[in-house]
């Protein structure tokens, strides 16, 4: 058992590293998307600190009322278009700083 509890530990640890280390913005929500968690690289990109994410809705931290609508109904309708073309929307960053958002096709 002791084997087991140690290997989960060294496992979690070798996840919350890479979660913080990876050069992308990462963020895990819940079903609702209130933001459990968010790595440095997510806050560096939007303008946050951690103590103003968590518990927050991510729709209304990064979209603007105008273009949540907008990019909430992308994905969906893209893969059902089944289109090669770029989609691309508004995020808001702290402050209503816009930034640009490209969705590509694989």
């Amino acid at each position: 058992m002791k084997k087991i509890k140690d290997k989960t530990k060294r496992y979690k640890a070798f996840l919350d590293t890479l979660f913080e280390n990876v050069l992308e913005g990462i963020v895990i929500a819940d079903k609702k998307g209130k933001i459990l968690q968010a790595n440095q690289h997510f806050l560096d990109i939007f303008g946050y600190k951690k103590n103003e994410v968590l518990g927050k809705l991510l729709d209304e931290l990064i979209t603007s009322p105008k273009e949540r609508k907008k990019l909430l109904s992308l994905p969906k309708k893209w893969l059902m278009e089944r289109t090669s073309h770029s989609k691309q929307s508004v995020l808001q960053k702290r402050e209503n700083q816009l930034m640009y958002l490209f969705l590509l096709p694989q």
